[in-house]
This record gives C-alpha cells, structure tokens and sequence, in this order.
C-alpha cells in the first residue's frame, strides 16, 4: 500500500486498499511518481493545490494526476528528476 496520507483518502482504510488494488499500472505508476515528487520536495501542496515552487500546476492532486496521464511527456521529465535524485543520493 502506498502510505498515502490521511487527508489525501478517506477514512476506511478498506476502502482505500480496494480502490489501490483495482488500479491499472499506469495509473499506479502515476501514483507512485506524484507521492515520490512530493516526498521529495519538487512538488508542494498549499490547501489542495498542487505546486512547483510558485507555479501552479493543479487544484488538486487528482487533477494534477489527470495530467500526468494525458501528457506522458511531462509524466517521463517528473520520473527522470526522481531518478537523477535517486542516483544522487545513492553516488553519496
């Protein structure tokens, strides 16, 4: 399960894991590089508006997560600033 945060679900945690589950891996995959932009610090929330330092991207996150997967480019540029970071860490 992806550790979402509780305000970002809702309450029954059964419901969540169902709906986790019944994802295709696109949508998974899209999921998982949202979450890790975040984590990470590329990505800010301010309320429910999703952030790239002042810039904003989307109103929610699942509007931002539309996007990604319409524009499969801009999803590759945030999976490849995740790597480079990766990379990194991992060359510290």
């Amino acid at each position: 399960f992806l550790h979402t945060p509780k305000e970002y679900g809702t309450s029954d945690p059964i419901e969540e894991f169902i709906k986790a589950t019944s994802y295709n891996a696109q949508t998974l995959a899209i999921k998982v590089v949202v979450k890790e932009l975040l984590e990470n610090k590329f990505l800010k929330m301010r309320g429910n508006s999703v952030y790239e330092g002042d810039t904003l991207l989307a109103k929610s996150i699942e509007d931002f997560e539309m996007k990604l997967t319409e524009d499969l480019d801009m999803f590759n540029a945030y999976k490849d600033k995740i790597e480079v970071k990766k990379a990194y860490i991992n060359e510290l």
